[in-house]
């Protein structure tokens, strides 16, 4: 049952006080966190970059109902912040739209320019000249959070870091992020550089339902390259049942900032903590807004929708590269307050606490686990102090991991969350191998890296030229189908149904497949869909091609 507002602040604020103060007590009577025993304990307040004791960093912290884009819980969640190394996410985004369009590829070089490589740490610390593929840059801005990788991404797509800035400020309002300004695609220290936790719940929302294909990177723990393993900074990943993400970010004047995404028992929540004095303080504040507020989300079988139309944005004329056609603006995204339109507050001693206490690492349960958080220093001026991990994610992860409902009567949404996957792209994404890099300044940058993958889609459409148009008319006992993604051109479509039945016919056999056209907010989509299943089969089909790698819910015809 979804407690009312007043509720749920109380239950909240309570269980957090009390936690809190169970944290309190571990710093003052335990020792020190356990990667600084047997020395230095008389530093150990001092260890975090943010001061110890004094540091109080302006906090903020929402929590939102992913499907019904609701919000559960708000503590000055439209105050300004600064995002620190959250301002990646909005630079990935940009990165996958280019990617969604064919304009980039994920074995493009992207080449480090000098300003890129003065960028300060954490960073890969490639010199000027040097490439790297867009595969591992992804990854390097996911797990390391390197400041280098973002800005030769922005100079890859904007020309100059501040153009991509401007494209970010552009993108973020179209989204409904009115009160975000970015000045840099890092997340390094910029008085200029706002945006408030409201906002970035909306771009936690965006980026998976836009991107289902490459959102499963954020999963990721770690990965090698030149032969160093590279490790997550988000310690919650793989602690919290159903977390997959999504970003971590720390500078002095943010204080420690954390985005996440959890899907369990049918609910979906993000999550967004501004502030924290210490990345053990954050993430112990963070596990306990998701294990309150998870049971309040919703069981709805499909999802609110989030934008109207998430067409990439033309890159600038610096790029020589065909003009793709005009689309409609997008329909900002807006959340739904569950307290009547006000952001509740933390009560005073919680907020008090929170801004000035820096506590040793500690330990909470969550899914009957007791586990042990580690410390954490600057991410953008210092490598931070994290947890070895023994697994590695792989294609089954990324696979099991791409959303499963989708709103099938939303344009936007329908773009955004069933787009077809790729299972070659999910495997490029996986730290299986080395990265590498190319010292040659002239290597040349290998920007058509897909083609070849077009012309065989191109042959395929072909073959699926067959499929119908019109919805089947529903049997008797027969009336469920299937809908594998919502795109803009038909031809599209028949090639994902086609793909899906080359992928395993014996699911879809008896199944007549169907093309359907949608239009919303202005936007004309068309639905890949097989139809002629009864509810078990529908779902069955559907487990099936979710392992194969491809989106797919079930739905009434």
């Amino acid at each position: 049952m979804v407690l009312s507002g007043v509720g749920a602040r109380r239950r909240f604020a309570f269980n957090l006080l009390a936690s809190l103060a169970a944290v309190a007590i571990l710093g003052l009577f335990s020792a020190v966190p356990a990667e600084a025993r047997p020395h230095h304990h008389h530093h150990h307040m001092h260890r975090f970059s943010g001061g110890g004791w004094g540091y109080h960093p302006p906090f903020s912290a929402i929590v939102v109902d992913a499907k019904a884009g609701k919000v559960l819980f708000a503590a000055d969640a439209r105050e300004p912040r600064h995002p620190a190394s959250l301002t990646k996410v909005m630079t990935l985004y940009l990165l996958f739209e280019q990617l969604e369009r064919g304009a980039i590829a994920m074995d493009t070089r992207l080449r480090v320019s000098p300003h890129a490589a003065s960028m300060a740490p954490t960073k890969l610390g490639l010199d000027p000249g040097d490439t790297i593929a867009v595969s591992d840059a992804i990854k390097a801005v996911v797990t390391k959070s390197a400041n280098d990788m973002a800005v030769a991404i922005a100079e890859e797509i904007g020309g100059t870091e501040d153009a991509f800035a401007e494209m970010m400020t552009r993108k973020a309002h179209a989204l409904g992020m009115n009160d975000t300004h970015f000045v840099n695609a890092s997340g390094l220290p910029d008085d200029d550089q706002i945006t408030t936790a409201y906002d970035l719940a909306i771009l936690a929302r965006a980026i998976q339902e836009r991107f289902p294909r490459y959102y499963p990177v954020f999963a990721t723990r770690s990965f090698y390259f030149d032969g160093v393993a590279m490790q997550n900074h988000n310690h919650l990943l793989g602690r919290i049942e159903g977390l997959d993400g999504i970003k971590t970010g720390y500078t002095r004047s943010s204080g420690f900032n954390l985005m996440t995404n959890v899907r369990r028992d049918g609910r979906q929540i993000v999550a967004v903590v501004l502030g924290g004095t210490s990345a053990a303080g954050r993430d112990h504040i963070m596990a306990n807004m998701i294990e309150d507020h998870l049971r309040e989300a919703s069981t709805a079988e499909h999802m609110a929708p989030v934008l109207a139309d998430a067409s990439p944005h033309a890159r600038p004329a610096v790029v020589a590269e065909a003009s793709a056609p005009a689309r409609p603006p997008m329909k900002p995204l807006t959340l739904t307050a569950a307290i009547g339109g006000e952001d509740a507050h933390l009560p005073a001693a919680i907020q008090a606490y929170t801004s000035t206490t820096t506590p040793s690492a500690p330990r909470w349960s969550v899914a009957g686990k007791l586990i042990q958080a580690s410390a954490e220093r600057d991410e953008e001026t210092a490598a931070e102090r994290t947890e070895p991990t023994t697994s590695t994610p792989g294609a089954k992860l990324f696979t099991d991991r791409l959303p499963t409902r989708t709103t099938p009567t939303a344009a936007a949404a329908s773009a955004a969350a069933k787009t077809e996957p790729s299972k070659a792209i999910l495997v490029s994404l996986e730290p299986s191998k080395p990265g590498s890099t190319n010292k040659d300044p002239q290597a040349p940058r290998q920007a058509d890296g897909g083609r070849s993958q077009e012309k065989a889609m191109a042959s395929l459409a072909d073959e699926a030229s067959s499929a119908p148009a019109a919805r089947p008319k529903a049997s008797p006992g027969q009336d469920w189908m299937i809908q594998l993604g919502a795109v803009p051109e038909e031809k599209k479509a028949s090639e994902l149904i086609q793909r899906a039945r080359s992928s395993d016919s014996h699911v879809l056999s008896k199944a007549e497949s169907f093309t359907e056209k949608v239009t919303k907010y202005g936007t004309t989509l068309f639905r890949a869909r097989f139809a002629g299943f009864d509810e078990d089969a529908a779902q069955a089909a559907c487990k099936v091609l979710k392992k194969n790698g491809f989106a797919c819910f079930a739905t009434r015809s």
